[in-house]
């Protein structure tokens, strides 16, 4: 063979050497999701970096949930009802058992109601304090952009992702594709040991954050199932940088069909809802006329659902000194105050 033949022979060697390679890293980058996602369901494992406190605080809410045989309210909503409604002070209130099933906005409206839907029994009543973004909701937004309901369903509830269709189902299974900074840091806790798979060990770490007073672990709840974690607790810092709720004034309301869907199951099951604004910080901005419409577009779309709308955004909205950490996490005199609010509404239901 020539000099020439074999420079050839080499340099078609290097291509498929490359060709090799690409494809390799091709088939790791769009498969590596899936198998990992499988792999996860297939086994008692859980998405690295998954809200794992999300489990605890449904677990804990529903435990005092399934001892009550009578009718009940039930708090369905996103964190702002987690921090900021009160069912313990409801129910010495009413005398009617009262449950917060309030975790996670970014858990999307669909799988928030799916919850829901899991307790409610005829008779019931259901306070809606719906977060505002979840109003905005497509299908895709919460399958697709939502990688906190992602991870969660594939390490947690593998019964909300069975009852979803083919195409539901291939979503979260199969997106997204390719290697991320996470997928770095979860090789990195393996090569050390620190088994980032392994719940019973996350869970350990939960108990830790318990004891020392933080936040979401889904073990600081009362019996009700309201937080603890914020009682006695000031502003923090970086609420300053949070003031104002989403531009969403201009977007339409339930694009994805669940709150409607749930209001025709609420009626078929003799449910009575009561939807209301979040807990949420105040700011000026709110008393424009653009706000002002767009709490009113609110408003109108649970009077077309069939369902009055007492609430109002005054009641609703509180002044800095009683919040917490976010917008819509209020400490204890916050919620106290909210919950004598929502009290004073619910006298027209008994």
């Amino acid at each position: 063979m020539n000099k020439k033949s074999i420079k050839n022979q080499n340099k078609l060697t290097s291509y498929y050497h490359f060709l090799r390679i690409v494809t390799l890293s091709t088939l790791i980058c769009y498969a590596k999701e899936p198998v990992i996602n499988l792999l996860t369901i297939s086994g008692d494992y859980r998405k690295y970096k998954t809200e794992d406190w999300i489990f605890y605080a449904y677990k804990n809410k529903q435990m005092y949930e399934s001892q009550i045989l009578k009718k009940k309210i039930l708090i369905v909503s996103g964190s702002n009802a987690l921090f900021g409604m009160d069912a313990k002070q409801i129910e010495s209130s009413t005398g009617v058992p009262t449950v917060n099933l309030g975790v996670h906005a970014g858990l999307g409206i669909d799988y928030i109601l799916y919850q829901a839907k899991k307790t409610l029994k005829p008779g019931d009543i259901v306070l809606l304090p719906l977060e505002f973004s979840l109003y905005h909701q497509s299908k895709d937004d919460q399958l697709l952009s939502s990688t906190l309901l992602r991870k969660y369903i594939i390490s947690y509830d593998h019964d909300y992702l069975n009852q979803l269709d083919l195409i539901g189902k291939l979503k979260v299974i199969l997106y997204p594709s390719g290697i991320s900074q996470e997928d770095i840091d979860a090789i990195i806790a393996i090569l050390k040991n620190e088994s980032p798979f392994d719940k019973n060990r996350v869970y350990s770490k939960i108990l830790e954050r318990a004891h020392t007073g933080k936040c979401y672990t889904g073990i600081s709840l009362n019996r009700n199932g309201d937080e603890t974690c914020n009682i006695g607790k000031s502003p923090t810092e970086d609420i300053n940088n949070k003031k104002l709720i989403d531009p969403v004034l201009n977007k339409p309301i339930d694009t994805s069909g669940s709150i409607r869907d749930f209001c025709i199951y609420a009626k078929k099951h003799k449910i009575t809802v009561i939807p209301l604004y979040p807990v949420l910080l105040f700011n000026l901005n709110y008393d424009s006329n653009n706000y002002k419409n767009y709490f009113s577009q609110i408003k109108t779309f649970w009077l077309e659902q069939g369902f009055l709308f007492q609430d109002s955004p005054s009641q609703s909205f509180l002044e800095q000194k009683m919040m917490f950490n976010t917008i819509y996490h209020p400490n204890d005199k916050g919620r106290t105050l909210r919950t004598e609010n929502v009290i004073n509404l619910l006298k027209n239901h008994f």
